[in-house]
């Protein structure tokens, strides 16, 4: 897994009902957001994040529509990629980010800049053809952004 490796027993453990059709919304969703003329801009263009499981990533939004993740500490330190983002602005301080991986994954983050805190939900696809559900794991770090 590209952004949490497999988590450890304190990151709650979701299985979507309907498999991945929450991820699929929320991603239409946010698509729309992407490409509408008035597309909110990060007011950073980096972000370092580190989970409460212990791994950090380095995040640099590169435009306003492509980020580069970059994992700093664990087994995949230095692992890498670079993926098209959608962003929406809650409210003053408080941003949703939110990108597909090449392998399905799904990222939606909630990050708090005034708090330095971010909450990342993640959505691993069922494999294809497989009789298991999409599953879900939620969890919380901090934030520092630049």
């Amino acid at each position: 897994m590209a952004l949490c490796s497999r988590m450890t027993s304190r990151v709650k453990r979701i299985h979507f009902p309907g498999g991945i059709k929450l991820a699929a919304v929320l991603s239409m969703f946010l698509t729309n957001m992407a490409y509408a003329e008035d597309a909110p801009q990060l007011p950073f263009h980096t972000a370092t994040v580190s989970y409460s499981h212990g791994i950090t990533y380095r995040v640099d939004y590169l435009s306003s529509s492509e980020l580069r993740w970059t994992r700093l500490t664990g087994d995949e330190k230095g692992k890498s990629a670079e993926e098209t983002y959608w962003v929406s602005k809650i409210r003053p301080g408080i941003w949703l980010v939110h990108w597909i991986e090449s392998d399905g994954l799904s990222i939606s983050q909630v990050l708090d800049i005034t708090k330095h805190r971010v909450t990342t939900a993640v959505t691993v696809p069922a494999a294809p053809g497989s009789a298991k559900r999409a599953t879900g794991e939620i969890d919380t770090g901090t934030l520092s952004v630049q």
